[in-house]
């Protein structure tokens, strides 16, 4: 596990400059996070999300700066339907890393964007939340939002429906930019990562409807959203894709995650 083999970093680190004294004075363990944040729409964002019954996706990303990568501690993701107030808590964190970092007021990152319900792009341009613990901890904090597109014009009505091409996808969806080490660097990674994931759950449902066809992917449950699209937009690169995005997205997947005898 990610936290679990930082957490035993960690510990190394500790006994090096000293560790033996954590151990020998017990400190209250780091505070998860529970606190609030108010969407906020435009008027015109409001009206559009209520004509197209389109949720509202908050991702809450948690970890401290140690090191180039930092230490992860983990993530949150919620959806919102009608309400505007998403309630951040029920994290828990590895009770060793917790004891470790007692005291750390670790970073806070909130992204914000439409829940992909009704479309696989984007339609909200939300400020993002950054910043240490304490700014949020036990208090609401707001973020404003309006839509990417004022109104989506006659040209994006394909990319509405769900019919976007491989030229259009990757022009949002670069191996380059999904190799950015931090989250705020990734601007599309929600957008990328939904489509692939639009393309997983389509499969899935098509197989449970359709008993005798084998499965064309098999991904194991260790690799996470990221790593999948990632490797989806490096076989695309690779292919010079121009059209049938999701028949290529497929074949992506097929290659790079071939089922083995015995995966269901």
């Amino acid at each position: 596990m990610r936290i679990g083999l930082r957490a035993s970093c960690l510990v190394l680190v500790a006994t090096f400059f000293g560790g033996k004294a954590l151990a020998d004075e017990p400190a209250k363990a780091l505070e998860p996070p529970e606190f609030f944040v108010r969407v906020v729409l435009t008027p015109d964002a409001e009206a559009w999300m209520r004509k197209t019954g389109e949720t509202i996706w908050v991702r809450g990303l948690f970890e401290d700066e140690f090191g180039p990568d930092g230490i992860w501690l983990g993530e949150t993701e919620l959806t919102l339907t009608t309400s505007r107030l998403a309630h951040i808590h029920g994290i828990r964190f590895h009770p060793r890393l917790a004891r470790l970092m007692s005291g750390v007021d670790y970073e806070v990152l909130i992204n914000i964007g439409s829940g992909r319900k009704t479309s696989d792009l984007n339609y909200l341009d939300c400020d993002t939340l950054q910043g240490p613990i304490s700014q949020f901890q036990g208090r609401i904090s707001q973020v404003d939002c309006k839509l990417a597109q004022a109104m989506p014009p006659s040209k994006s009505i394909r990319r509405f429906t769900g019919q976007m091409n491989g030229k259009e996808f990757l022009s949002l969806c670069s191996s380059e930019e999904l190799a950015m080490p931090r989250p705020a660097q990734r601007r599309n990674e929600a957008f990328c990562t939904g489509y692939v994931k639009g393309v997983i759950h389509a499969h899935d449902g098509f197989l449970s409807s359709e008993r005798p066809i084998k499965r064309h992917f098999c991904i194991p449950r260790s690799v996470s959203d990221l790593d999948i699209t990632r490797a989806v937009v490096k076989y695309l690169e690779t292919s010079g894709v121009a059209d049938h995005l999701g028949t290529y997205t497929l074949a992506a997947l097929h290659v790079t995650y071939r089922c083995k005898p015995g995966d269901r």
